[in-house]
């Protein structure tokens, strides 16, 4: 239960207890490029390493040029990776990148950068 926004609690029985509250939004980390160098001219997909601390990964989106693609998500290694495909985006021209992941307890982080592919 709450009490002016401290959590208060009874117990009959002694020893250590912790409470816990996710704040903290998941990890995005390019994984294959460095954010430096937005040339994907010679890289066929593009991979990200998403990471949460407390819950799990709850979703993820993917847009190119505020269009959405499909992002594919390997839960063993928590990898995100997105194939490009000359069908979904243009090639030899610049594009904007957005990823929006969502943890559990809805804490979200947002990874957005220009490319050239």
């Amino acid at each position: 239960m709450t009490d002016d926004g401290y959590v208060v609690g009874y117990s009959n029985t002694f020893g250590k207890y912790v409470i816990m509250i996710d704040s903290v939004p998941p990890a995005i980390k390019p994984v294959n490029f460095t954010i430096n160098k937005n040339d994907f001219t010679k890289i066929a997909q593009i991979e990200f390493k998403v990471e949460d601390d407390f819950s799990k990964i709850r979703s993820y989106n993917g847009f190119i040029d505020g269009k959405w693609v499909l992002f594919e998500y390997n839960y063993k290694d928590n990898i995100l990776l997105h194939k490009f495909d000359e069908q979904i985006i243009e090639f030899s021209t610049n594009h904007k990148l957005e990823l929006i992941v969502q943890d559990e307890k809805n804490n979200y982080s947002r990874f957005t950068m220009e490319f050239y592919k």
